[in-house]
């Protein structure tokens, strides 16, 4: 069965650069060239879409390298920042199959077909969960980010096949239904307890399980700005 993606709200951005306020939803199909979507996700000013045979298309504003998308990585140097009226493709898997995105504010998420998760974009408060920040690049304004998805060798071993993306934190599900957070620990967002108050300025730079969970199936999981949530089996 094809699918076929439809959009609303102001068109200046994620739904294709028109000017035009949609109030009704409005089909991308032309934009998308006819591509069949299998899954997609948005941003507060980009957005991602994976297409039937894998490929992730990216569009929206380039800004911290949040579209991944090499040839746009030299467009934000000096605080400028380019806005793809079209969408461009994600070439930075090495030809992995990618099954589902998710999008931050600044940052994204992409999960292979093989359970492996890739992050790409701003690297603020550790929520790409690549450890240590200070390792990363640095824009002006000391914004750490990664302008291409690359994996994380913190979840390496394990299959990821959920992930849920807030302001300043990210959080990731197992196929074994464990449940994990890294990002801005503060508000208790991270729900990893007494670990948050270790964390230099409350930011944990790597995946953490989240302990009060053991035991727990956790089946989905959802990110707001400042807090998270999941479902178990028992409902």
């Amino acid at each position: 069965m094809r699918s076929e993606l439809w959009g609303l709200g102001p068109g200046w951005n994620c739904l294709g650069g028109d000017s035009v306020m949609h109030s009704l939803p409005h089909s991308l199909e032309i934009m998308l060239h006819g591509a069949n979507i299998e899954h997609f996700a948005s941003g507060v000013d980009h957005a991602l879409a994976v297409s039937s045979s894998g490929q992730v298309l990216a569009w929206g504003n380039s800004s911290n390298g949040k579209l991944g998308v090499r040839s746009l990585h030299g467009s934000c140097v000096g605080g400028h920042q380019y806005v793809s009226t079209s969408p461009l493709p994600v070439e930075e898997f090495g030809g992995r199959r990618i099954q589902r995105v998710a999008c931050g504010d600044e940052y994204s998420t992409a999960i292979s077909s093989e359970g492996e998760l890739f992050v790409w974009g701003s690297g603020l408060s550790g929520k790409l969960g690549l450890g240590d920040t200070q390792l990363l690049p640095c824009r002006a304004g000391h914004v750490p980010y990664v302008p291409v998805p690359v994996r994380v060798e913190a979840l390496c071993g394990l299959r990821i096949t959920q992930t849920a993306c807030g302001d300043q934190h990210c959080i990731a599900l197992t196929d074994c239904g464990e449940m994990l957070a890294w990002g801005n620990a503060s508000l208790g967002r991270l729900g990893i307890g007494a670990a948050a108050s270790r964390a230099p300025n409350q930011e944990v730079d790597a995946p953490l399980p989240i302990e009060s969970l053991r035991g727990q199936r956790v089946v989905s999981i959802a990110a707001g700005c400042y807090n998270s949530a999941c479902t178990t089996e028992e409902g």
